[in-house]
């Protein structure tokens, strides 16, 4: 019986591949027909074989909000998309996003966080479960007020290299991201790793471009799901241009990591002793969490600077670029910040304090509104676990739910003429009430953003130190067609912006 049985399956050997390939097929298609038959009784536009609504999408970055707001607007609140065989929820009302963002059992990313793990590993951006809660734990204290305070500083001293290639550049129009873009980059090398590059100076060029190279990557890898695939992501070539930038990133971090724990060895109670610098960067926080027996390997807390690098980089650069161009096409809106700087500023020429930057309250006013109608994070999502019900509708397990702040800022029941810029909006007594999921630049509920502090302290340094010196006047007007969708937000086109120094006015 044995030997019968052993050329049996030597005859049907070639064939077993093909008849797992195709058992396996059935149980997919078996499951994904439950799952989209659940899926399908939230409203959205109809689904073509295989494709499913693959020909409605966007042909390119540029279109993805202005599509994106057209089938937003046919199904608002939520809505139920495929992208062949991949299924999200599209959520664009604060009552929809809610539910999930405002709940402790929603915690997991989408599966559109995947291209960005090659390089930040399991940190706090990618991380789920119990490493996560514990290393958000760890690492909230690090975004104390009195904690980020030291980091206005190097703010300041950016800032000021910031105005002075602005003034270098004379008062025609320029193409200001790339400006606002080297900035940030100074300050987030200096309170990450605490190591200055000089990207303003042109200096650490090799850095920028393993940079621009993973972000390149992350970004296409995102919008064509096939590159995920490892096979096909080799055979295409990019798999070596992805592994030379993340070994330079990577080993970079890590020597740094190094030298910060070899004077730690040294007898040094906490690296802030060291005779070069006066403050702790976060990675010495991170140092100093893990000697006082914190359980962090040299591998998370790379993670952990890495992410770090990387969400504080791209969207302060965003919101500050698209801060100044709506300054810059708001005239009566800047003679306001003007009049508050002055007032606040009272003729000194030194940098802003804390508390100078608590005091510009119009500025807060200004650059909040100005990530509400252009907010630096495009989208996230979150893969459910479990089932969850979202304005009614069932949501099963395994399914991605993404969120589309452009849209949930937009909404008419809390933002009243929702596509004109309002500073005012963010005055206590107007915001008083507001339904708190309805405005999302950050995120919101357990998993928001931990850097937000961080982000909010640098853009009005920035912009304070920026709009104390110059006029800003934009070339273009605001329409949603110059919007590109990357990492972040970016532009359709350079932002042209003009600077010209209020002392000549």
């Amino acid at each position: 019986m044995a030997l019968i049985l052993s050329h049996l399956i030597e005859a049907c050997s070639p064939y077993i591949p093909v008849l797992i390939f195709l058992v396996a097929i059935a149980v997919l298609l078996g499951d994904r027909s439950q799952r989209t038959r659940i899926l399908r009784k939230i409203p959205g536009p109809p689904a073509y074989p295989l494709l499913g609504n693959l020909p409605d999408m966007p042909r390119n970055t540029r279109e993805i909000v202005p599509v994106m707001r057209r089938l937003c607007e046919r199904f608002p609140g939520v809505m139920h998309t495929s992208l062949g065989s991949i299924h999200y929820v599209v959520v664009s009302s604060a009552e929809a996003a809610e539910p999930v963002l405002g709940s402790k059992r929603f915690l997991d990313k989408g599966i559109d966080y995947g291209p960005v793990r090659p390089w930040l590993g399991l940190g706090l951006l990618t991380s789920t479960g119990d490493k996560w809660h514990t290393h958000r734990k760890l690492i909230t204290p690090a975004f104390h007020f009195a904690v980020l305070e030291p980091y206005l500083e190097v703010m300041n001293e950016c800032s000021g290299a910031l105005v002075r290639r602005l003034r270098a550049a004379g008062t025609g129009f320029i193409n200001v991201w790339p400006f606002i873009s080297d900035a940030t980059l100074d300050v987030i090398c200096e309170t990450a790793m605490g190591v200055n590059l000089s990207f303003q100076s042109g200096s650490a060029s090799e850095y920028k471009a393993a940079l621009q190279t993973m972000g390149n990557i992350i970004h296409m890898k995102s919008l064509r799901p096939w590159l995920r695939n490892d096979s096909i992501f080799w055979l295409l070539g990019w798999k070596h241009t992805q592994d030379k930038a993340l070994n330079f990133l990577h080993s970079f971090t890590q020597s740094v990591i190094r030298e910060r724990k070899m004077l730690l060895k040294e007898g040094m109670n906490t690296p802030s002793e060291t005779p070069s610098r006066k403050r702790l960067a976060f990675l010495d926080l991170l140092l100093s969490s893990a000697k006082n027996g914190a359980l962090l390997t040299d591998e998370e807390i790379r993670e952990e600077v890495d992410t770090f690098m990387f969400e504080g980089h791209d969207t302060t650069s965003s919101g500050i670029t698209w801060a100044l161009f709506n300054i810059g096409r708001m005239p009566e809106v800047q003679r306001k910040i003007h009049d508050e700087l002055d007032e606040v500023m009272a003729g000194r020429d030194t940098p802003p304090t804390r508390d100078d930057l608590a005091q510009m309250k119009y500025l807060e006013w200004t650059i909040k509104e100005s990530m509400r109608v252009c907010p630096p994070v495009t989208t996230y999502s979150r893969t459910l676990p479990e089932a969850a019900q979202i304005l009614g509708y069932d949501v099963p397990a395994g399914t991605d739910v993404l969120f589309f702040p452009h849209m949930i800022h937009r909404d008419p029941r809390h933002w009243a003429d929702p596509d004109r810029f309002e500073p005012e909006r963010f005055q206590p007594e107007r915001s008083a009430g507001r339904h708190p999921y309805s405005y999302l630049p950050f995120s919101a509920g357990p998993r928001n953003c931990i850097g937000q502090r961080f982000a909010l302290m640098e853009e009005k340094a920035v912009i304070s130190a920026v709009l104390r010196e110059f006029r800003v006047e934009s070339r273009r007007q605001y329409d949603e067609s110059m919007m590109n969708v990357c990492l972040t937000l970016q532009s359709n086109g350079p932002v042209e912006v003009r600077f010209v120094p209020r002392d000549r006015e």
